[in-house]
């Protein structure tokens, strides 16, 4: 994995995001979301100022040497690994079973090296996943111990806080530590327990509504499944039921990008998911009624951190991840633990044997699954036969384009604008192929059609640039748009600064040369800044 290059959101969420360039920026990344949007300030959905902060961190002591940040992800990977450990040597023993702690030993190798967690500590975006878990974890693992004191009651709080900082998906160890509680301790730690918790949310919900606030805008990508009817959320929910379990079981096919949704409820993924959500529910009716609350717990501590991922109650970015299984994979992990326990001493040892065995196994889907993330070229040619979807098409043609793959690229983007078409990206990209081609009025209609789509700043600078080369009527007229909306974007105060040359106006021009030159400080820009100065003759 240390070998692996920067893939996917990666870009936007650390090679060109400039916000964690420096330390000074640390109180915009707790104003701001988390993508870098060219010029206009961090966008997107997520609140998740801690993420933003490790990658500063890192940044400023190892720039962007990417085996740095693998090294940071993987830290906090063994560190949730070493917490599940103590969390089920201590949950397991409550039976009293003396195998408690082999078990407890298995399990977490198994949550280490799963093949479906690839995607959690390989990739370099999703280095929430493990910095939440860990947070939330250790807030669990002060909660199940007993005789609470002020500082451990403070701290399940302040950890809370930070899980919720990290990922807004924190939320859910509320519902899983009140439950445990409930279970296994007396009303006054539930109270307590309870009291410690909201204090951790109110200090989220403090830091959040103070520096950012509740997002509410639209974002550009959207997903087949965030267009989809709650019915159709309903039926890929309960699909993907299916998905997680089959993922965890038989991790064989590993892929990114997922957005089938599910619109028949003849689909067989529904109609197994269906029979494994009724066989789920049946046993925690059952167990409840046994009082098996330790199988009841992992069952519902599944259930409840599922939930959120399935699309069912609120529509994500897409239908399905690998990357969404790393929390819940934990309480199924626990219940298996827990009914591995129940078994006889001879079938035991069987089991023990093939849990071990499992690891070897996982370990090496999980090695093969890192191969195919060394590069975004690895990735995309690989994942795209899996599925072969707009968003997979589109960065595939990206790669092929940067490798000079300019006929392949062009047939993924149009690929991809013909299975996604209200999606503004791949019109920017096919735009770039074309003008590669030579096509400068091909590329300005899909610039134009990205434009109108939504606010890439790629399509917006590419359009800009575009107009000013062609010396287009229209080029100041859409610059002073553009320049509206990315008003810090390098490329568009460029492409000001030359309309305005072009134009006459050598007094706007500087100004605009001068605003590029203190946003980019490079020595084209310089010798730009010179030409408008002194009224010389563009050669550019």
């Amino acid at each position: 994995m240390l070998g692996n290059s920067f893939v996917w959101d990666d870009e936007e969420m650390v090679v060109n995001n400039s916000a964690i360039f420096k330390l000074s920026n640390i109180p915009q990344l707790f104003s701001s979301a988390t993508f870098n949007t060219g010029g206009s300030g961090l966008g997107g959905w997520f609140y998740r100022p801690l993420v933003m902060l490790t990658f500063l961190l890192i940044h400023t002591v190892f720039g962007l040497w990417t085996p740095a940040y693998h090294l940071v992800q993987l830290a906090f990977h063994l560190g949730v690994g070493v917490l599940v450990f103590l969390l089920f040597k201590d949950m397991l023993a409550i039976g009293g079973n003396r195998f408690s702690r082999i078990v407890a030993y298995g399990l977490s190798l198994i949550f280490l090296v799963h093949p479906a967690n690839t995607e959690s500590v390989g990739y370099i975006s999703a280095l929430g996943e493990p910095l939440f878990a860990l947070f939330v974890l250790g807030a669990l693992y002060l909660v199940i111990k007993a005789k609470f004191t002020r500082k451990r009651l403070l701290a399940t709080g302040v950890l809370f806080a930070l899980g919720l900082l990290t990922k807004e998906g924190a939320v859910i160890l509320l519902p899983i530590a009140i439950l445990w509680s409930f279970f296994f301790q007396k009303r006054r730690e539930l109270f307590r327990v309870t009291a410690a918790l909201l204090s951790g949310l109110g200090i989220y919900l403090f830091i959040r509504l103070s520096f950012f606030g509740i997002q509410t805008q639209r974002p550009d990508f959207i997903s087949p499944i965030s267009d989809a009817s709650f019915y159709h959320r309903l039926l890929t929910g309960v699909g993907n039921f299916f998905v997680f379990l089959k993922t965890f079981v038989f991790p064989k096919t590993l892929a990114i990008a997922n957005h089938e949704v599910i619109t028949n409820p003849t689909d067989c993924r529904f109609i197994i998911g269906t029979i494994l959500v009724l066989l789920f529910l049946s046993s925690s009716v059952l167990w409840f009624l046994k009082k098996k609350k330790l199988e009841l717990f992992f069952l519902m501590w599944f259930l409840i951190s599922y939930l959120p991922v399935s699309n069912i109650i609120f529509p994500l970015d897409m239908s399905f991840a690998d990357r969404w299984l790393y929390f819940p994979m934990i309480g199924l992990l626990g219940l298996i633990g827990v009914l591995l326990l129940r078994v006889k001493y001879k079938l035991f040892l069987s089991v023990l044997v093939l849990l071990f065995f499992s690891v070897a196994l996982f370990s090496t889907r999980t090695i093969v699954r890192n191969t195919n993330w060394r590069n975004g070229l690895t990735l995309y040619s690989h994942d795209v036969r899996i599925n072969d979807n707009f968003d997979l098409n589109n960065n595939y043609g990206v790669e092929l384009f940067r490798n000079g793959d300019i006929e392949n690229a062009k047939m993924h983007f149009e690929k991809s604008i013909s299975q996604r078409p209200e999606w503004n990206v791949p019109h920017n990209n096919l735009g770039a192929t074309l003008e590669r081609e030579g096509d400068l009025e091909g590329a300005k209609k899909e610039y134009k059609r990205s434009v109108e789509l939504g606010d890439y700043y790629l399509s917006f600078q590419n359009l800009a640039a575009i107009l000013v080369s062609t010396h287009d009527p229209n080029a100041l007229d859409f610059i002073k748009t553009a320049f509206g909306k990315f008003p810090n974007s390098p490329s568009i105060n460029r492409s000001a600064a030359l309309a305005y040359y072009n134009a006459g106006d050598q007094t706007q021009a500087l100004y605009f040369a001068r605003r590029l030159l203190s946003l980019e400080p490079t020595e084209q820009n310089q010798i730009l800044y010179n030409i408008i100065f002194n009224k010389q003759k563009l050669d550019f």
